[in-house]
């Protein structure tokens, strides 16, 4: 596993934040930051994603963050993650991964407009952005990259040779399960299903309660969309990513993706153990198979109907 931190955006943003408020900001200080290796590749992913993003832009929004308080807690959100022990992070994220996961990813944290974390392939190189958030709780950033590294250590494990015996359209499918990455994350980040999968944010916290209410809803949405794969109802790739990527952004940016990837998540553990949910991540037919397996179980024990993956998906394995 190799792990590399690129530090030089972040710092050469609060240089130039006291600069700006010293009014001893210079050509020279802007260019050196537009130079850095970490604003170079933010941009970089920006414009591959194509987002807005310029030189000029991004000294704009830099230039009306130029306040004491701002500086002062950007500075102390930027010692906290340089004290968190990667190691315990890595540790706890194989807990929710199979034994043959890596990470071979370089983490840059950066201060930007939009305070979304992600991980982005560039010419074949795993990086993790992860934005800094003025007076951010070191537990908050250690979620963070418990997180976006469960991503990065899934990806490694995902291998479509194993599922080339299946037809076409279920190939597409499987490679869509992926999706539900991002409640396996949400769990890891966590540490297990016993704990609130939004733990900092109160206002996100709420979202999330009345999200996870419309579970029945989003899980149909998803099988909705599952069966027009297998179907091969979409024009082309571009249209079936559209619907995909609707599905990840809706309610209030907490994806169906989300809460129906948490939510089954949460139930094959609770009913048949980490192991079976790991075997999900191993291959990704199981979370069809155990999460059906699972609900019927925890149906029964709980006195609920939440509804179970239809035969035209289990039939296809």
């Amino acid at each position: 596993m190799r792990i590399e931190i690129i530090y030089d955006e972040v710092e050469d943003c609060l240089d130039l934040l006291n600069k700006t408020l010293e009014s001893t900001a210079r050509l020279s200080d802007w260019n050196r930051l537009f130079q850095t290796r970490g604003f170079k590749l933010l941009k970089k992913r920006e414009l591959e994603m194509e987002n807005s993003f310029s030189d000029s832009e991004f000294q704009a929004y830099l230039q009306s963050q130029a306040n004491k308080s701002f500086v002062h807690s950007y500075m102390n959100s930027l010692q906290h993650f340089k004290d968190i022990d990667l190691l315990d992070i890595q540790k706890k994220v194989m807990k929710y991964l199979p034994k043959k996961a890596f990470f071979n990813t370089t983490i840059i944290p950066v201060i930007k407009p939009k305070k979304n974390s992600f991980v982005h392939r560039i010419e074949g190189e795993s990086y993790l952005f992860t934005s800094l958030e003025p007076d951010c709780l070191k537990a908050k950033l250690e979620n963070k990259l418990i997180h976006e590294l469960h991503h990065i250590g899934l990806d490694s494990v995902y291998d479509p040779k194993k599922y080339q015996t299946l037809d076409k359209n279920t190939q597409k499918m499987i490679e869509w399960t992926n999706a539900f990455g991002e409640g396996f994350a949400m769990l890891a980040a966590v540490g297990g299903p016993q704990y609130h999968p939004v733990p900092f944010d109160e206002t996100a916290k709420e979202v999330w309660d009345e999200n996870i209410k419309n579970f029945e809803v989003d899980f149909n949405q998803i099988q909705r969309f599952l069966f027009s794969i297998l179907e091969g109802q979409f024009e082309d790739d571009k249209a079936l990513k559209a619907k995909g990527m609707e599905l990840m952004m809706n309610n209030g940016g907490q994806g169906s993706w989300h809460t129906v990837g948490w939510k089954l998540s949460v139930i094959i553990e609770a009913v048949l153990g980490r192991k079976a949910l790991i075997d999900c991540m191993e291959d990704l037919r199981n979370v069809y198979l155990n999460y059906n397996k699972a609900v019927e179980i925890y149906n029964n024990k709980h006195g609920l109907k939440l509804p179970f993956w239809d035969e035209k998906i289990i039939n296809q394995f």
